[in-house]
């Protein structure tokens, strides 16, 4: 067989494949059970580590017999279910509740029933998790004290942009001074709307009086949360800044 008929073979074959794949998916969402099959959670905010969001589907009985759904298996591990067995009478709405840990980026998962001799029935949950840029300011080796330099270093964890962000500004209840060695890019990712672009820099500060006063670094920078730091306490070993790794999928 010649490349030039493999490569047309190809061109007819694969939009037929892709045209079973969609309905294969779609068959699989019909059966006994009716109602919201589909949902979508939309872009999900992830301020936090911990971040969870909750959906109930309401799914009704067409059939003139009761259908028990004997196990809930959802595709992906983001995905937490009750795994008690459902049984809706005729007629009657079931609650399926789901728990859902966005992993970053988009994501459509399907959620397949077992329902006994009626087959499978599968349900569909599209999210898209979006993390929050931050600013880490890493404890310092040294005391905030008069005539003593000490450098913060600084690094902002950038999503859905690859601008250089602005020039950090410092507060604290101490006479200080303070110096910015300006951005300098460390990590841009191929694709920064699932992993940060991130800059580091440091920051130099100088107490200029003696004073009593809290010792605290308020570190802003605009567009990001602020980073504080204690500057009358080190850290037991050498500061870390975090890696420039992209997130893993859940």
């Amino acid at each position: 067989m010649s490349r030039r008929l493999m490569i047309a073979l190809a061109l007819i074959a694969l939009p037929a494949l892709a045209y079973a794949g969609l309905w294969l998916l779609a068959s699989s969402q019909r059966g006994p059970l009716s109602g919201e099959t589909t949902h979508d959670f939309g872009v999900v905010r992830l301020t936090t580590p911990d971040v969870e969001v909750q959906h109930r589907y309401r799914l009704t009985n067409r059939t003139s017999e009761p259908v028990t759904i004997r196990a809930i298996k959802p595709e992906c591990g983001c995905v937490k279910t009750e795994r008690t067995a459902i049984t809706i009478a005729p007629g009657e709405i079931g609650e399926l509740p789901i728990t859902v840990h966005p992993p970053i980026g988009p994501k459509t998962v399907l959620i397949h029933l077992d329902l006994g001799s009626l087959g499978t029935q599968s349900l569909k949950m599209i999210v898209e998790g979006q993390p929050d840029s931050r600013l880490t300011a890493v404890q310092p080796a040294g005391l905030l004290q008069p005539g003593v330099r000490v450098e913060i270093p600084l690094q902002a964890d950038i999503y859905l942009s690859d601008d250089e962000p602005p020039s950090p500004a410092v507060a604290c209840a101490r006479p200080i001074t303070s110096q910015f060695s300006g951005w300098k890019l460390k990590f841009r990712p191929s694709n920064f709307k699932i992993a940060p672009v991130q800059w580091e820099g440091v920051l130099t500060v100088e107490q200029t009086s003696e004073s009593q006063a809290d010792g605290t670094l308020t570190v802003t920078v605009t567009g990001l949360p602020p980073a504080t730091v204690s500057m009358d306490s080190t850290p037991d070993t050498q500061p870390e800044i975090p890696s420039a790794t992209a997130p893993a999928d859940r």
